[in-house]
């Protein structure tokens, strides 16, 4: 898990670009992301504000994209999520404040 870009990962970038459902003002959540990369490439395409999720065990790996790639100040973030419902609710309202 977290190794790779998936097909999915490329169709959904695709689907994105292509019917203009990303802009500048544009939050994007995206969950079990792995390595990051739609939401990598949307960030750069548009400077929409970014939070990237998965499993604590591979966000080392994702952290160090992010950090390879932007800026600290730039608007996209990466955060473990469990995938529970309890802390899906933690990580809405800490986008939300």
């Amino acid at each position: 898990a977290g190794t790779r870009v998936w097909h999915a990962a490329i169709a959904a970038i695709q689907y994105l670009v292509q019917n203009s459902l990303v802009s500048s003002s544009t939050n994007l959540l995206e969950l079990g992301c792995g390595l990051g990369v739609p939401g990598m490439v949307l960030h750069s395409l548009y400077g929409c504000n970014v939070c990237l999720t998965d499993q604590k065990s591979i966000l080392s790996q994702l952290q160090h994209n992010v950090h390879a790639n932007f800026e600290s100040s730039s608007n996209i973030v990466s955060r473990p999520l469990s995938w529970s419902r309890r802390e899906i609710q933690q990580l809405i309202s800490v986008q939300e404040t």
